[in-house]
């Protein structure tokens, strides 16, 4: 089992899992940015409202919240939000809303990358297009269940995302 960061979790996870998040942004605008240049403002844009949404409906009821998390979110939750009832934090109503925001702004350039590969191939693209994906998705299956989650409170404290990654669904 991992060392747990019951207390706050060290700078280097933060750093990387930001880190991560920014540069699947700037992949992701890129590959928008072929297509348009308000196309890739409007993706910035998307992450952003995604970060607003994950802090609204999921850190406010986070046992990090106005604490060191993973990402380190909780912090700026705290000084942006009011707490939550922790015992609202698996209530689909606030699962939902930044599932969905979180899930758009991860698709999109995906779907971007398939239109621009499909309408006119270009090498570029396609490099883009697999470089956002490695960024974006292959760590998500790597890195969060194992360094991140794994390490968690909240995550035994009962969190969907983690219950699913370890195949118990309640």
């Amino acid at each position: 089992m991992a060392e747990n960061c019951f207390g706050k979790y060290p700078a280097g996870l933060i750093f990387l899992a930001l880190g991560v998040m920014l540069a699947s942004w700037l992949l992701g605008a890129m590959l928008l940015g072929t297509i348009a240049t308000w196309l890739a403002a409007g993706y910035v844009a998307l992450c952003l409202l995604s970060l607003l949404a994950v802090m609204r409906w999921r850190c406010k009821y986070c046992c990090y919240y106005g604490k060191r998390c993973y990402c380190g979110l909780g912090i700026v939750a705290g000084m942006l939000f009011k707490r939550g009832n922790a015992s609202e934090f698996r209530e689909t109503k606030n699962l939902m809303p930044a599932a969905v925001v979180s899930f758009g702004s991860l698709l999109l350039p995906i779907i971007a990358g398939a239109y621009i590969l499909l309408a006119a191939f270009s090498w570029d693209a396609a490099i883009l297009l697999a470089a956002y994906v490695l960024v974006s998705c292959v760590p998500n299956l790597f890195l969060k269940k194992d360094l991140f989650c794994n390490r968690c409170r909240q995550a035994k404290l009962g969190c969907p995302a983690y219950e699913g990654m370890a195949g118990k669904r309640r």
